[in-house]
């Protein structure tokens, strides 16, 4: 049997091998024989688009999930955000130069792709790194790419902090200052294009200021 998609606008693309079903067939001059498809059994990724948000389909025969399933479904991905805040104030505990140049390594790491944290769990070791883009093929064929990352949104410390990191004429200079211009350098090798991976599709930097609501 076949089926299709109620909304095949919905349909963004895949990737793997995924064709049609074995099928039996009968050869003039011979009893049944098997006109099948080549003896690969789907594997792949099928890319759906609803609202914005994209949905992927993980299929694999072999797989003990997929097997129980009549599509092969062994996994659903559901894209869930959009964006990213990286927060630099109210998210970690920076509490002085030292502290603030981590911050400041971990954001330039980000907008590099380089940054990496080993973890153990079960006691197995992992190194989360940053994602890359999903290559596939979209409706018409033709190869294209999906990024593997939300867009990430920098936010500075409030207008209210100030910091010994960085004197002018002796003395301490607004925090959230010295973070909006790291963090700008930092989002250079993304603008440029430098990086191992691309934060901005529109060539934008974006920063979050706090606490910019007054007394009245």
């Amino acid at each position: 049997a076949r089926t299709s998609l109620k909304a095949p606008a919905l349909f963004v693309g895949s990737v793997g091998s995924l064709g049609p079903p074995n099928a039996v067939g009968t050869v003039l001059g011979s009893a049944k024989s098997s006109l099948s498809s080549p003896a690969l059994p789907d594997k792949g990724r099928i890319f759906l688009k609803h609202n914005g948000l994209h949905l992927v389909l993980e299929i694999d025969h072999d797989d003990p999930i997929g097997k129980s399933s009549l599509g092969g479904i062994k996994d659903i991905t559901v894209e869930a955000a959009l964006t990213a805040i990286l927060d630099m104030e109210d998210s970690v505990a920076a509490v002085d130069a030292d502290d603030k140049a981590r911050v400041y390594a971990n954001i330039c790491g980000v907008f590099r792709g380089t940054l990496e944290a080993p973890f153990v769990k079960d006691g197995k070791s992992f190194v989360r790194r940053v994602q890359p883009d999903v290559w596939l093929r979209d409706a018409r064929g033709d190869a294209t790419t999906l990024p593997g990352r939300a867009v990430c949104l920098i936010r500075t410390v409030g207008h209210h902090m100030f910091t010994n990191m960085v004197l002018f004429d002796g003395t301490t200079v607004p925090e959230g200052f010295v973070d909006c211009l790291v963090t700008t350098a930092a989002a250079l090798q993304d603008l440029r294009g430098t990086a191992n991976v691309v934060n901005s599709r529109m060539g934008s930097v974006y920063i979050v200021k706090p606490k910019m609501d007054g007394p009245r």
